[in-house]
């Protein structure tokens, strides 16, 4: 049995860990951060096409359970999960703060957007987001530190048949200007794993710079099996085991789950000996998502643009009708894949040879496309929970259980299909095609965030239930918005780290 002490432990090394260790490392000498997975290269990754390595503290030991099979996705490695992100990073607005005040659904963030602003300007700066100031729904106090990318031929089109002011520049990851050891964005459309390592990730910005800071240490390749306390409302201790099945016993004075929303809720679960609040794992949840193709009357000009996407449309973002369907983010497609044409065209009509080419490239050419981001009603029976199968190191199973989505979200998806027709006239529409929800790959919720007994942490991510046990990452979030999550999960890491010096 190995003993380590620190002065705080973070479990985790993704956006949410180095963030939240850089800006807490300002008053605190003595940090460690756990990492279940190893450190992976971009060269490794671009060689293999793998963001992990096959070893045993980084297995993924789940299983989905009940009638609907929801993908799970995450990413056990140095960098976490934010290693395959897109690079999409647009804020919550006001009003997903507010959502109980303002429409009489769900329930209000325990803090507000005001009070978080400063934070996500911090983040911003931290990730060298590229954007514009061109999104009045969204108060800002400090300018993007890169200017935005220039809107695609897409981008116009789809501005022309809204409103002014509806579509807006996408804040996204992805410079515009050298920054650090990162170049610009090359446009290449492959931002799930950069090609050249342009895309903010951990891996390329504050992990190298953690790995140079004394006040902390990295121990990758261990899983954290559960926590224990001494009785009272202080966490003494994490047990932990290697990749080669060694035990290790943390000891430190302060805590932070900085670990996905499979993973946070699951350790609590597996501790025994601290107190299990009753939401923890309880009301996970993935954006639902849906393609909405506009078939036109003229070239769309896909493929075209400095950058996978480049705006947002917020038309349907915000208003009363968030009492009865939800609010959709439509990401503007600049990169299209003319198999998807092909196939559907082969089939539906029969075509081959020099026809089936010809319909092919005019379909593909004339058509413009939006990706929208759903938010949903939280569902308590979307959970987290730990089954009896061990896996070799010991670990339980943890076992997930997800629903579809809600009536909420369908009838936004109806709302926005049929309006669609109407916006999309003046490009000479020839039909609408809106596909069924699939998900984004997001995991939210199961410790949320809340006041007494209706969270599981409180407004500044403490648990409940102790007085040195924080925790971080979309765990937190009460409610979802249709925005990504990434820049608001930065936002909190800060929050977080700042808050911690002061404790």
């Amino acid at each position: 049995m190995r003993f380590i002490k620190t002065k705080v432990c973070i479990i985790g090394s993704g956006i949410a860990g180095c963030l939240c260790a850089k800006f807490l490392s300002k008053g605190t000498d003595d940090i460690l951060i756990v990492e279940r997975g190893a450190r992976v290269t971009h060269e490794s990754r671009m060689r293999t096409g793998r963001h992990e390595e096959p070893i045993p503290t980084a297995e993924h030991h789940h299983v989905v359970k009940g009638q609907f099979k929801k993908n799970i996705q995450y990413v056990y490695a140095m960098g976490g999960t934010t290693n395959l992100w897109m690079g999409h990073s647009p804020r919550f607005i006001p009003s997903d703060f507010r959502m109980n005040t303002m429409y009489g659904v769900m329930e209000d963030w325990p803090i507000s957007y005001e009070d978080l602003e400063p934070y996500y300007c911090m983040a911003e700066e931290e990730m060298a987001i590229a954007g514009a100031e061109d999104n009045k729904r969204i108060p800002r106090s400090r300018p993007y530190p890169q200017l935005p990318h220039p809107f695609s031929p897409a981008d116009h089109f789809v501005r022309q048949c809204f409103p002014e002011g509806d579509v807006v520049s996408l804040p996204q990851a992805r410079p515009t200007a050298e920054v650090g050891n990162r170049p610009a964005c090359c446009g290449s459309a492959v931002c799930g794993l950069c090609p050249i390592d342009s895309k903010y990730t951990p891996m390329n910005t504050h992990i190298p710079e953690l790995e140079r800071n004394p006040a902390i240490r990295f121990l990758p390749e261990t899983a954290v099996l559960s926590l224990d306390s001494d009785g009272s409302r202080v966490v003494k201790r994490a047990l932990a085991k290697t990749k080669d099945g060694s035990e290790i016993t943390i000891e430190a004075q302060t805590f932070v789950l900085a670990a996905n929303a499979v993973e946070n809720p699951a350790i609590i679960l597996r501790s025994s000996g601290i107190k299990q609040h009753p939401l923890v794992g309880r009301y996970l949840f993935d954006h639902p998502v849906f393609l909405l193709t506009a078939r036109i009357r003229q070239d769309g000009f896909p493929n075209y643009g400095y950058s996978i996407s480049t705006a947002f449309c917020y038309h349907f973002v915000d208003g009363d009708f968030r009492n009865k369907r939800a609010s959709a983010l439509g990401l503007v497609k600049n990169n299209h894949n003319v198999n998807d044409f092909v196939r559907e065209i082969s089939i539906n009509k029969a075509l081959a040879g020099t026809e089936l080419r010809t319909q092919v490239a005019y379909e593909f050419r004339n058509q413009i496309g939006l990706t929208f981001l759903l938010e949903d009603v939280p569902n308590a029976d979307n959970l987290v929970q730990i089954g009896k199968n061990r896996n070799h190191l010991g670990i339980p199973q943890t076992e997930i259980y997800y629903n579809n989505c809600s009536p909420y979200v369908y009838q936004a998806q109806e709302h926005i299909a049929a309006e669609a027709e109407r916006f999309f006239a003046p490009l000479g529409l020839r039909g609408i095609d809106a596909n069924v929800p699939y998900f984004a790959g997001h995991l939210l919720g199961t410790c949320k965030m809340g006041k007494g007994n209706q969270g599981v942490v409180d407004p500044n991510l403490r648990y409940h239930s102790y007085d040195n046990l924080y925790i971080l990452g979309g765990s937190a979030f009460p409610t979802y918005s249709a925005a990504n999550p990434t820049i608001t999960i930065a936002a909190l890491a800060v929050r977080l780290g700042l808050h911690l010096n002061n404790v």
